[in-house]
Parts: structure tokens; sequence; C-alpha cells
């Protein structure tokens, strides 16, 4: 079986899981319920990973910005003594 076939399955296998879970009716208007809110719950985790990841970046570069040597070595800041 592909890979792609089995990723298909799994796909449908969860929404199916997701809708049986959440109670939905087994209509079309039900089935798209549920893939809304499947799409949005992802949404959201992506939106607050980005948030996190965009303020551990701002507080490394204040940190960076901050420090006054890179701790390679003496002379430069990047560890480069000639």
């Amino acid at each position: 079986m592909k890979i792609r076939t089995l990723l298909g399955l799994a796909a449908i296998g969860g929404v199916a899981y997701a809708h049986n879970k959440r109670g939905g009716e087994w209509t079309l208007d039900g089935i798209k319920g549920t893939l809304r809110d499947l799409f949005s719950g992802a949404q959201e985790k992506v939106r607050s990973f980005a948030d996190q990841a965009k303020d551990e970046i701002g507080g490394e570069a204040q940190n960076f910005g901050t420090s006054q040597s890179s701790g390679y070595g003496v002379g430069s800041d990047l560890g480069y003594s000639r």
C-alpha cells in the first residue's frame, strides 16, 4: 500500500473519530462542522506556536544585542584573533 493511501485513510479515520467524539450527526453539514472545528483548532495551535517562537526569538535578540563578547576568544567579538 502506498504511503499516500495510508495517510489518506488515517486522515479519514481521524475525522471519523473526532466526529464520533464530538457527537455530530452523520450528515454532510455535520461532517463539515467537524472539519471546520478541526481546522480552526489546528490554526489556533499553529498561531500559538508562532507567537511563542516570536517571543523567544525577540528575547534572544535582546540578549544578543546586549552581550559584549561571544566568548570564543580574545581580540575580536567573533572569536578571530589575528
